[in-house]
């Protein structure tokens, strides 16, 4: 018996961050992608216990409690789609910082094409959420100079 392994184009990532003050509601998921939130830290520690909050339609959801001295930073394996349209907040004094990364909103259709990977990650580029555009740009001087 042998074990097969299936491979499947890889899928672009882009680093994602956002500052979450307390009190204010921030926008969640970008409408094309799925978001993967890795980790909140206590940006600016403010006495008391402060509360990352994910609010989906009328529900809010603790996702963590961060507090200075005990929990001031933790690491978090939550999955948000834009279809969910998930607003983070923080109940609280303090500044939490989300980070994590994004990855393109599968289509049943074109899931595995390539043609529609390429298209996600030129249209991540543009708006800025990938370092690949520079370095795309140098490879691509660099097939022109072979030429």
């Amino acid at each position: 018996s042998s074990l097969r392994v299936r491979s499947s184009p890889a899928r672009p990532m882009a680093f994602f961050g956002r500052t979450v003050k307390a009190e204010k509601v921030e926008a969640g998921v970008p409408p094309f992608a799925i978001l993967h939130v890795s980790n909140a830290c206590l940006l600016d520690p403010k006495g008391g216990k402060n509360y990352l909050m994910v609010t989906k339609g009328e529900e809010s959801f603790a996702v963590c409690c961060l507090e200075v001295g005990k929990e001031e930073h933790t690491k978090l394996d939550l999955v948000l789609s834009a279809e969910q349209e998930a607003k983070f907040w923080v109940q609280g004094k303090a500044t939490v910082s989300v980070v994590g990364w994004l990855e393109p909103q599968p289509d049943s259709e074109e899931e595995d094409s390539e043609e529609a990977m390429e298209e996600m990650r030129e249209m991540m580029e543009a708006r800025g959420l990938t370092g690949q555009k520079r370095k795309r740009e140098e490879e691509e001087e660099d097939d022109d100079d072979d030429d």
